[in-house]
């Protein structure tokens, strides 16, 4: 039984079989507000915005970069931040190329 099965082996009617679970929705689906920003993980506390801003930059232009700091630990970044492009064909090859642009941060992207 996988998880998309109910306790009496139908399907469940509210999963959208079109959803991936690594890459969220499909473009057709996503909302016409919805900003092409991604999560980045696994952020070494001592990059900068700008080391950021440069790594991502290689793929599209980037507007934003936001490394939220820790308040309680003398400002140093929380290891996460977020990044905004400026279309979905950029955060869409960023998904998809994080691992492949080298660098010495072995970040994730989601």
């Amino acid at each position: 039984m996988s998880y998309r099965d109910d306790d009496r082996g139908g399907h469940r009617p509210y999963r959208n079989d079109d959803y991936d679970r690594d890459r969220g929705a499909p473009r057709s689906n996503r909302p016409l507000d919805a900003a092409p920003k991604i999560f980045v993980g696994n952020i070494p506390y001592d990059v900068s915005e700008d080391e950021i801003r440069g790594y991502f930059e290689r793929i599209g232009k980037v507007t934003e970069v936001l490394l939220p700091r820790d308040v309680h630990n003398n400002g140093r970044t929380k290891g996460y931040g977020f990044v905004t492009f400026e279309d979905f064909d950029s955060m869409d090859k960023a998904i998809d190329k994080v691992g492949d642009l080298g660098g010495s941060w072995p970040l994730s992207a989601v």
